[in-house]
């Protein structure tokens, strides 16, 4: 409560002091927000990012995240005007992450996040002829498929050798669509055991 005596030409207006109540204003536009989480992340991972209101006044701070999953959302307070926010999702693809205090949004408010799946070179799918070692033919260009889809970015080889040594020509590797490549090679020597190893993230798939 504030007291505020109105006078004119030094002479009182109001027989008492009039009592002001003041509150809190509120500036959203003075809140700040840093982090890797408000523009990737990976499925599964916690992503984070730290948000300021220092100065931004009184006023309730809310955290929304839409996309193709349901999030679960932590905040801690870091007792300096400030929070770390943390969220899990459960799904790949882009995220709206809405910051608003006092009921508006921060600059910058919404974000966008793409979050990716969890690197798993279990996840990957090779299929296709050049697969087949009924289709093996020496001097003959060979293909197939590899589906990187289900698991996290990462870098593509694909070795092939024998027991006489390795391909004489490097596979060429070519993307169809995202994360899906078609695969050429050679075989090696004639009458050799073909073989055809192939890595994603610098480990040989499963498949």
């Amino acid at each position: 409560k504030h007291e505020l005596q109105v006078s004119y030409d030094d002479v009182p207006l109001t027989a008492q002091p009039l009592l002001v109540h003041a509150v809190d204003g509120h500036d959203e536009t003075r809140c700040k927000v840093q982090g890797a989480g408000l523009k990737a992340g990976l499925v599964g991972i916690p992503c984070r990012f730290r948000v300021d209101t220092k100065g931004a006044g009184s006023g309730k701070l809310n955290i929304a995240i839409e996309g193709p999953s349901e999030s679960t959302i932590s905040t801690a307070d870091n007792l300096d005007g400030s929070c770390t926010v943390e969220y899990v999702v459960s799904k790949a693809g882009v995220y709206k992450i809405s910051v608003t205090f006092a009921e508006k949004h921060i600059p910058g408010s919404p974000f966008t996040a793409l979050i990716e799946p969890l690197l798993d070179p279990n996840l990957v799918r090779a299929w296709g002829p050049g697969l087949e070692s009924k289709n093996c033919r020496f001097d003959l260009p060979l293909q197939f498929l590899v589906d990187t889809t289900r698991s996290g970015p990462a870098q593509l080889q694909v070795l092939v050798d024998s027991e006489c040594g390795a391909a004489p020509k490097q596979p060429e590797i070519v993307e169809q669509a995202h994360g899906v490549y078609k695969v050429t090679y050679y075989a090696p020597e004639v009458d050799s055991n073909c073989k055809v190893h192939i890595l994603y993230g610098g480990k040989e798939i499963s498949n």
